[in-house]
């Protein structure tokens, strides 16, 4: 249940999987990464998500 009200939140309307963070990973590790300072978020959609109360 608690898995079903946690995707209900998501733009992604689903959890997600270790594989999800690949391609952030990958891009991370190349050359084209000219990033810093940065906060780079793999969460879904859930911090798109409204506030619960």
């Amino acid at each position: 249940m608690a898995d079903r009200i946690v995707e209900d939140d998501l733009a992604a309307d689903r959890l997600g999987t270790p594989e999800d963070c690949v391609p952030m990973a990958l891009f991370l590790a190349s050359d084209a990464a000219y990033v810093t300072g940065s906060y780079l978020v793999v969460d879904g959609g859930q911090l798109l998500a409204p506030a619960p109360f």
